[in-house]
């Protein structure tokens, strides 16, 4: 989806408009879709590319365009687009979000799969001269586009929950954005109220302070759940969350100090990880690879996935 009602950053007027023609083996195009939380991490991995000497071009929904362009980094659309999607519903955004509280598969359902092909279409178009593609989990075209042309590919997983484990499962649950913590406020909060967005979870976290997060939607339970488990924070069901409640959970929170000792440790040991930097030196040891030829044909299942 496109950012949402006030979780636009401000974007200078006049955004920089990189070009997207690349030198031959130095293309990396990023595909992402969804909020904020998932483009921000892209962006931040293209700016490494960027210094590292690559040609970083992220395709995403086109709402998200001056916000790439802004800080130097070429754009190519990729559908779905949010107003495309709401019109073709003909729901608001707000409906929309209550109608993935009560069915979580409707994302997949109604948001993705209908644009399979739309997706794919853009997909071969960015990919044609690419070097190396990087997917987000939900751009399920972009990487059938890159197995077909042969591009190689690597998918980035950004929430926990996509990657399910029987030593750590998952909180998966049956969702309002309560506030959302923007960064730099942070440091100055004794503690953080938000609904576990793994964005907002990954900044809080990187704040250093306890945490009372009230999840409803998708990763945001198991979100929740993990920064519990972590000791740095607490979590609240959105059944609970009202005023007297909150205020003994506040209380407790902000005096224990046990979970603002963990929630420092934890910032600590964010501080000292070096996640794009990470993302580059696999990209760079897998372009070093000698390049596979492109399949002859598409996979029977990536046929009957476009083909319906």
């Amino acid at each position: 989806m496109g950012p949402l009602p006030g979780h636009e950053s401000v974007i200078p007027d006049n955004p920089v408009s990189p070009p997207v023609n690349s030198s031959a083996g130095r293309k990396v195009v990023l595909a992402t879709f969804g909020t904020l939380g998932d483009l921000h991490p892209f962006i931040a991995v293209a700016l490494r590319l960027r210094s590292a000497g690559f040609e970083p071009v992220i395709a995403t929904d086109s709402s998200y365009r001056r916000k790439v362009e802004s800080v130097g980094i070429a754009f190519h659309r990729l559908r779905p687009e949010q107003e495309a999607i709401e019109r073709d519903l003909g729901m608001t955004r707000a409906s929309m979000v209550r109608k993935v509280v009560q069915r979580p598969d409707y994302v997949l359902r109604k948001f993705l799969l209908p644009y399979l092909h739309e997706s794919y279409e853009d997909s071969l178009a960015v990919l044609h001269d690419a070097a190396f593609v990087l997917t987000h989990t939900t751009a399920l075209a972009t990487k059938v586009a890159a197995e077909k042309l042969g591009v190689p590919h690597i998918a980035a997983v950004l929430q926990p929950m996509a990657m399910l484990s029987v030593f750590d499962p998952s909180a998966l649950a049956p969702m309002p954005g309560l506030m959302r913590w923007i960064h730099g406020r942070g440091p100055r909060a004794a503690a953080i109220v938000h609904h576990g967005g793994v964005g907002t979870t990954a900044q809080a976290l990187r704040s250093g302070r306890p945490q009372l997060i009230v999840p409803y939607l998708v990763d945001q339970p198991d979100n929740a759940a993990r920064v519990q488990r972590l000791g740095a924070g607490i979590a609240v069901p959105l059944r609970k969350y009202r005023s007297a409640h909150v205020a003994i959970e506040l209380r407790q929170l902000l005096e224990d100090r046990s979970i603002a000792t963990r929630a420092d440790a934890v910032a600590r040991t964010i501080a000292n990880e070096d996640g794009p930097g990470a993302a580059v030196q696999v990209i760079s040891a897998l372009l070093a690879r000698p390049r596979l030829p492109a399949p002859a044909t598409t996979a029977s299942w990536q046929r009957r996935a476009l083909s319906t």
